[in-house]
């Protein structure tokens, strides 16, 4: 998962990590995407979802191998949170996966997310920049509000959070102090399947995050 804030200017750079890394599924956040504005990779098909206003900011994607099989789910398009959905297919089982952005300004109730995972079904994994900190999974303090909301609806919906444990945003503002607010979420995959590394092989203000999941799932 990587927040690119704006992915048109950053798709060469993106197209060289997916090959030289030989990632199945990126999730982007902010990609600044309008309907007219988008981006094609080879070998990889692509979904997004704009933000509300239809303005190029805020909104996600998931970019995944055109080999995988794979179908697009009903996305979710609100100011709080843009997620794309996708479902993939393997071994005769199903799982959802989801590439979300959660802009800073808005503040999001336990309900809201249990909402989310809700519809997420039994067995997903969401990734992204939710924009809320949380000493639980390594941020360096507590969003006020939004993150106990967040830690609290994970823990009711019995899921299960995964982080590099590092800082993910850099601030142009070298005021402000890098943190964690890129992380995954998943239900119904056991912990003992899945590894999050944090990389800086592309440039933004935010570092991608790496999860790798074994095919036993």
């Amino acid at each position: 998962t990587w927040n690119a804030n704006g992915l048109n200017q950053r798709a060469q750079e993106l197209d060289l990590f997916l090959k030289t890394n030989n990632i199945d599924i990126a999730l982007i956040a902010e990609t600044h995407f309008s309907q007219k504005n988008f981006i094609k990779i080879k070998g990889y098909v692509a979904y997004w979802t704009t933000h509300p206003s239809e303005r190029a900011r805020g909104g996600t994607a998931i970019i995944i191998k055109q080999n995988i099989l794979h179908f697009q789910q009903e996305e979710i398009r609100e100011p709080f949170m843009q997620a794309t959905i996708i479902t993939v297919k393997h071994g005769g089982a199903e799982l959802n996966i989801a590439a979300a952005y959660c802009p800073p300004r808005h503040s999001i109730a336990r309900d809201q997310f249990i909402d989310i995972f809700n519809k997420l079904g039994p067995r997903f994994i969401i990734g992204g920049d939710y924009n809320v900190k949380h000493t639980a999974w390594g941020s360096r303090l507590i969003t006020p509000g939004k993150g106990n909301e967040l830690l609290s609806a994970i823990k009711m919906s019995k899921c299960e959070y995964h982080s590099s444990r590092k800082p993910t945003y850099w601030p142009t503002d070298s005021s402000k102090t890098p943190d964690l607010i890129d992380f995954f979420i998943s239900k119904g995959i056991a912990s003992n399947y899945i590894e999050v590394e944090g990389t800086e092989d592309l440039t933004s203000d935010h570092t991608p995050v790496l999860m790798t999941i074994s095919v036993a799932v």
